[in-house]
């Protein structure tokens, strides 16, 4: 058995045995199964604005994303493989994260966020909850990231390939919401909105 399969194993069993039923993770819907949580979108989810949503709530930074995630998740899992020198994780998709929010939000430029060859990233990505909840905690970080508001980590893998954050300060009113439309408390996000293709 390959080392990455022991670390998604071991990722999924704190899942399965330390955690609530309910949790969010982004792209990564092998956890339903493996891990028996609900997951918010995974790499099948079709409906073009919510994952915009969900892009939003990613490239935003931390103040502005809790806004977003708390009413929607309990935890946020990301791979990080970039800590392992496989650069292919979840940091250097957020340019592809942004362009799809930018497609439905227009406050979102998806041409401020990007990597540079020296692997150091914009200054809105560094600033976003999805670098911060990469690199919260590594000594080699470029920028560094010593402190987290609203997110507390709760597990990473040894070589930090997979990390999972709990969420802190969840709407309880939220949690209760029933499956299947937003809570009344992300109105105002979900206003924002702009249909896909409708420019």
């Amino acid at each position: 058995m390959s080392a990455l399969s022991v670390w998604w194993q071991a990722t999924s069993f704190m899942l399965t045995f330390a955690h609530s039923d309910d949790a969010w993770y982004h792209t990564r819907y092998q956890i339903n199964g493996m891990a028996e949580r609900t997951t918010i979108a995974d790499g099948n989810t079709w409906n073009h604005e919510h994952i915009a949503l969900l892009g939003k709530a990613l490239v935003s930074n931390e103040d502005d994303s809790h806004e977003i995630i708390k009413h929607m998740a309990d935890y946020v899992l990301l791979w990080t493989t970039h800590h392992a020198g496989m650069w292919g994780d979840d940091l250097a998709k957020q340019p592809h994260m942004a362009r799809i929010a930018g497609s439905v939000f227009s406050d979102v430029d998806a041409s401020m966020y990007r990597l540079g060859r020296d692997k150091v990233p914009s200054p809105m990505m560094a600033e976003s909850v999805l670098y911060k909840l990469h690199s919260y905690g590594i000594e080699n970080a470029n920028p560094k990231v010593d402190e987290l508001s609203h997110y507390e980590e709760s597990f990473t893998t040894k070589n930090k390939m997979v990390r999972v954050y709990k969420v802190k300060d969840v709407d309880a009113a939220s949690k209760a919401h029933p499956v299947g439309s937003y809570p009344p408390a992300l109105q105002d996000v979900v206003d924002k909105m702009k249909p896909f293709g409708s420019d």
